[in-house]
């Protein structure tokens, strides 16, 4: 009991050095409590990504039925020279479509992420997004998010424009990033899911999980989470069970490995492989 407390203390005071503004019925808060959520909505939008796996690929794979009849559109468009997604619209709206069932209660609040959801305990932030396979980089093992798509703050550096807490209606702010990674005009190649440690738990992961965005430090408009640092809960896993903050729902092994994308500290195959197109059980 006395290590326990210790141990909050610590998370406690570590957060105060990060954030003094906060109200104090957050300081006294127990920190598991907020990677619990995190947690169990991670679970519920990784179940239905895999329960729905037919209908997402199907989905994202739709627009490559109609491709005559936008690619030349879409390429005068693009930027000279880059092989953009051309999966970042439409996604989303794969995605609203699946979760929907599962997050009932979607929120109008116009700063947040591409999906918001209100739930009991939360207000549940998800951002989609696309990567295409010229842009590799972009997908191994860190993700690109803005002001609107988290709370974790960085001091100087980066102030996220999302609470940690919601006081109005007293939920946390929980915030996940589903990541596709693709080949331009082709079939999906990798998806995941990932939670984005909430701002109070500034003191437990620090500042090593996030890297400046394509903005530079000095403009501080977004940032890059590096899952691949720390790609657990911290507080929920122990020696005997690692719990993962990244869900690799489905990959095209032949060209990529989970070691590779996710991290070298990441022991879990893909629930689907995917092949030209299909889905299978690895």
């Amino acid at each position: 009991m006395v290590a326990r407390k210790i141990k909050n203390n610590y998370l406690t005071n570590q957060y105060k050095k990060c954030d003094d503004s906060e109200d104090k019925f957050m300081i006294d808060l127990n920190l598991k409590e907020v990677e619990k959520p995190e947690f169990k909505h991670l679970n519920y939008t990784n179940t239905a990504s895999e329960q729905n796996i037919g209908t997402i690929i199907d989905g994202i794979n739709s627009r490559l039925q109609i491709l005559k009849d936008w690619k030349s559109q879409f390429l005068k468009t693009a930027r000279k020279s880059y092989s953009a997604t051309d999966l970042d619209k439409g996604a989303e709206r794969i995605f609203h479509h699946v979760l929907s069932p599962n997050f009932k209660f979607p929120n109008s609040t116009p700063i947040g992420s591409d999906l918001v959801y209100m739930v009991h305990d939360s207000i549940i932030h998800i951002d989609v997004k696309t990567v295409s396979y010229s842009n590799i980089s972009d997908f191994k093992g860190k993700i690109q998010i803005g002001k609107n798509q988290t709370s974790y703050k960085m001091n100087e550096h980066f102030q996220p424009n999302l609470p940690s807490k919601y006081k109005t209606v007293n939920r946390l702010s929980v915030t996940y990033a589903i990541y596709i990674l693709h080949k331009q005009f082709e079939n999906v190649m990798a998806m995941e899911v990932i939670s984005i440690p909430n701002g109070l738990l500034h003191g437990v992961y620090g500042n090593d999980i996030m890297q400046s965005g394509k903005s530079g430090w000095e403009r501080g408009n977004d940032v890059r989470y590096n899952f691949n640092r720390e790609p657990l809960f911290k507080l929920l896993s122990t020696d005997n069970e690692k719990i993962y903050r990244v869900r690799l729902i489905a990959m095209e092994t032949t060209e990529l490995n989970p070691k590779e994308i996710i991290s070298s500290n990441y022991d879990c195959s893909p629930t689907f492989i995917l092949k030209n197109g299909e889905i299978k059980l690895p």
